[in-house]
């Protein structure tokens, strides 16, 4: 079940225009300007931010209000709802692809 409701909350953001894939959330450094940058660049005032074992992207979100880091592991259907847009880099995106062609095992809540 845990699957298929992430699958439908993909696709519900996806068919909204408000899911935004990107090649790299790669930040030199811990910058929150540096990411406040990035977001208006991108047209994203709210987002939850999804990669893999990105300690400056985690540290540079803390301090922006409309903003939210989760790892990939942990990308769950609140969070994903809680937030208009989902910036998710395109490694992230296979793996949860990936977690979700197995069925969903391993699946976080």
């Amino acid at each position: 079940m845990r699957a298929g409701a992430l699958r439908s909350a993909l696709s519900l953001r996806a068919k909204e225009g408000n899911l935004v894939v990107v090649r790299d959330l790669t930040l030199p450094e811990v910058k929150t300007k540096a990411l406040n940058a990035i977001l208006g660049k991108l047209e994203v005032s709210s987002a939850l931010l999804v990669d893999t074992d990105n300690r400056n992207l985690l540290l540079s979100s803390r301090n922006i209000p409309s903003a939210s880091f989760l790892e990939t592991r942990g990308v769950n259907v609140y969070d994903i709802l809680r937030f208009p847009k989902l910036v998710i880099s395109e490694s992230s995106l296979r793996e949860v692809e990936s977690r979700l062609s197995r069925g969903g095992k391993g699946d976080a809540q």
